[in-house]
């Protein structure tokens, strides 16, 4: 994480100064390097619940549309058909 600030940090200092001596493209390089070490990290640190239903009918009447995730009690992942 601590790359990925400091390579943002660097771009927007760059694009702040118009500091054209780096080379087109070399800040967007970090970037984006920074972004692919950070990101395993920022998935697995992610948390997210998908809301409970007994099935797609319940979650229909839940209020989901068609598309959504949702979880039964014994947390199978189902989709709204």
């Amino acid at each position: 994480m601590e790359r990925l600030t400091a390579a943002i940090a660097q771009v927007a200092e760059h694009e702040r100064k118009n500091d054209f001596r780096v080379k087109p493209g070399v800040a967007r390089t970090e970037l984006e390097i920074a972004l692919r070490l950070a990101l395993p990290s920022l998935i697995a640190s992610a948390t997210f619940t998908l809301p409970q239903y007994a099935d797609n009918a319940a979650a229909i009447a839940g209020g989901l549309t068609p598309g959504r995730l949702y979880r039964t009690a014994t947390n199978v992942v189902a989709v709204v058909a």
